[in-house]
């Protein structure tokens, strides 16, 4: 699914890439169980957060990406460079 979601990401197909990013977000968190945090929803958020960048929805999308932050900071090193992104992302 996030890898659907990328390539509509790069067509341009928000509304499809929205969906994907999602579900994706859904079925990692469902799969989380009662672990606090999971580098798979990290994963999602951050594709989340990209979808409503690009959509202009500025503020929805930082909070995704803290989101984001907030589990790869937990489940991955420092230096992932997911985790290095979503933290470039969550500054502009």
């Amino acid at each position: 699914l996030l890898d659907r979601a990328e390539l509509n990401l790069d067509e341009s197909k928000l509304p499809a890439a929205q969906a994907d990013a999602r579900q994706a977000l859904a079925l990692a968190q469902a799969a989380q169980g009662g672990v606090p945090y999971s580098n798979h929803t990290g994963l999602a958020w951050l594709m989340v957060g990209r979808v409503l960048a690009k959509q202009g929805e500025t503020e929805a999308a930082h909070d995704a990406f803290q989101a984001a932050i907030t589990h790869l900071s937990n489940t991955v090193d420092d230096d992932h460079p997911m985790l290095v992104r979503a933290r470039e992302l969550a500054q502009r």
